[in-house]
This record gives C-alpha cells, structure tokens and sequence, in this order.
C-alpha cells in the first residue's frame, strides 16, 4: 500500500469584514495485488459573509469538486475459476469481465454554516451547518453498470464550543 497527499489552503478579506477561502487537496493511493490506483484532485471554495457589524454571526458556504481517476491490473489476480479438476492455471479463463480496467469521474459536494461567536468574551459560540456530498451521483463501477452511483449524502451537525482555560476549550457536537 502506498499512500501520498498533500493540501493548500488560503484565505483573504472580502469587503470589511467577510473571507474568501480556496484549496486544492491532492491523493494518490495504490493498493493490493491489483495495483488498484486511485487519484483524487480536489478544488474547494468557501465564502463567509459576517452577518452583523460586531463581527459576533456569520454564514459560512462551501462547495467542492474532485476529478477522480481510479484503475487495476487484471493480470496480477487470479480467480476460483482458473481451478480446473483440481488444478490452478493462469491460462485458464476467468469467466470475469475485465474489459474495462480505468474509471474516472466527477463529483461536487456543498455546504453552509450558521455561527455565533460572542463578541463581548470570545469564551463561546455556537454553530450549526447542513452538507450535501455525492450531489451528481457519480458512477463508480469499471464495469458499465448505471445503477452503481455513490449515494447522495446529507449532514447536519451542531455544536456548541466554550473555554475552560486560556487555551483549552470543549466542543460538545
């Protein structure tokens, strides 16, 4: 198993008191005999709009898309089937169809975030935020089977964060 990655992330002022955010995240995976190989390019970007002149509420919005390029050597595995009378073979056929051994697809997720930080203490705030990820359905099969997509997934998460000493806070999710 070989595993890289690597990330960017910057951020900037918008106006007076809103942020723009950009990413670009990078994998490549390789794994088992097969070889099975998967890259992942994926650029995100963020808008959070300050809500009040206290700077104490803002709405956070994300989108994100990855370019996925997965592929397999077929000829590394080998199959029950090659078995004949109680003897193994490659030259044996496989009765697996594995004409098709590079897959590639896009896929776009999405989210906002509504939070509070109190602006009198800085001590506590509040958050709470919905996500949608899989918004395309891309398929994910090497064979051609249209009905083997990712499923659409919704998130919903809310928290409260407060700190117990200068730099030691909990967040109850």
């Amino acid at each position: 198993y070989e595993t890289v990655a690597g990330a960017i992330e910057l951020s900037g002022k918008s106006g007076d008191y809103n942020r723009i955010g950009v990413g670009l995240h990078v994998l490549s995976d390789k794994a088992g005999t097969s070889q099975l190989t998967t890259n992942i390019f994926t650029a995100s970007l963020a808008y959070n709009i300050a809500l009040s002149r206290n700077q104490d509420y803002y709405v956070s919005t994300g989108l994100q898309i990855s370019y996925t390029q997965r592929s397999f050597n077929p000829y590394n595995l080998t199959f029950g089937s090659q078995w004949v009378n109680g003897t193994w073979s490659a030259e044996n056929p496989t009765r697996e169809d594995l004409s098709s051994t590079k897959l590639t697809y896009v896929d776009a997720a999405a989210g906002i975030l509504w939070y509070h930080i109190n602006s009198r203490t800085k001590k506590s705030s509040q958050f709470f935020g919905v996500s949608v990820f899989h918004v395309n359905r891309p398929p994910v099969a090497f064979m051609n089977i249209t009905s083997d997509k990712l499923y659409t997934k919704f998130v919903a998460h809310a928290g409260l964060e407060f700190r117990v000493a200068p730099k030691v806070a909990l967040t109850p999710y």
